[in-house]
């Protein structure tokens, strides 16, 4: 198999271009800042049409607004993919959250002679 024959699916990042690539990243800190203040567990269907698509909107506003031209018709087909990368984003923050934890917790405790 060569990199020509893989298919790159809407729900990676690979297959979005740089400047949708930039939006996505700006929404996943987004995402990262509600996971951490509001609410650390995110039930799958009612973040993807809830606070995903809400995050999403407000950074295509955001890039509209500044004159950083999106491709038409773009978002409309894809939204529900990009959700899902800030949904599934989520779920690897809390990772990274629980990496550091192990590491801090035992010694904030005394946990280690």
């Amino acid at each position: 198999m060569t990199k020509a024959d893989v298919v790159v699916r809407p729900t990676t990042l690979a297959f979005f271009g740089p400047l949708w690539c930039k939006l996505l990243g700006e929404a996943k800190a987004r995402m990262q800042l509600y996971v951490a203040t509001e609410v650390p567990f995110l039930r799958h269907e009612m973040a993807i049409d809830g606070v995903c698509m809400e995050i999403l909107v407000e950074m295509v506003i955001k890039y509209e607004d500044n004159g950083l031209e999106l491709e038409a018709g773009f978002y409309p087909e894809h939204k529900r993919s990009m959700a899902t990368i800030l949904f599934n984003d989520t779920k690897t923050f809390r990772s990274e959250i629980k990496k550091v934890t192990v590491r801090i917790v035992p010694f904030e405790y005394g946990l280690y002679p």
